[in-house]
């Protein structure tokens, strides 16, 4: 009886782990037609570029690919867009440099970090603190705070996405192309 207990004690302990750690990602909704949306035109540091050209190029500096949980750049824009508090709490942002990992005590899932544990790590706040010092005093980089500088990115861009704030693809007719973000603020 002892050894069923503790096989199953055993059983459980080599499971638990990974169930709990298996993340449920939004899944893409088939049938929709992205056609159009890939098509649209979006201002980028002041140059027009296509969205698909755009969504390729965020998704893949974000999460480190180009295609992910299943989802096509421009199917993941849009869930990162309207699903934004179910995609918060997923590792999706690529935060694979082990030394950074240690400095700042950050748990990553296959090399990714969701926005809102990086967002709540305290140590990773700090040590943006000092980059943005140094960057102010022009002071060389360290390798790690290169690294955190590129995390931190990571991070603002998903949150450009979430807001609709990095998606400037509204041309007014009398002035400067705005934003999804600025047009519901109106």
């Amino acid at each position: 009886m002892r050894s069923i207990k503790i096989g199953i004690f055993l059983i459980l302990t080599c499971l638990v782990p990974s169930l709990l750690r298996a993340q449920s990602y939004p899944q893409p909704k088939p049938g929709f037609d992205f056609s159009g949306f890939q098509e649209m035109a979006i201002l980028e540091n002041g140059r027009r570029k296509p969205m698909d050209t755009f969504a390729r190029e965020t998704v893949r500096s974000i999460t480190g690919k180009e295609r992910f949980a299943g989802f096509n750049p421009n199917e993941l824009l849009l869930s990162w867009l309207t699903q934004t508090k179910e995609w918060e709490g997923l590792p999706i942002i690529d935060a694979s440099y082990v030394p950074l990992q240690k400095q700042i005590h950050l748990t990553v899932e296959e090399g990714r970090v969701s926005p809102l544990k990086l967002k709540e790590n305290q140590e990773f706040a700090l040590l943006l603190q000092t980059v943005t010092a140094k960057q102010q005093e022009s002071e060389k980089l360290s390798e790690l705070e290169q690294h955190a500088g590129k995390l931190m990115a990571r991070l603002n861009a998903f949150y450009g996405i979430a807001s609709g704030s990095t998606l400037t693809l509204v041309p007014q007719a009398s002035g400067p192309w705005q934003s999804l973000g600025q047009l519901a603020e109106r």
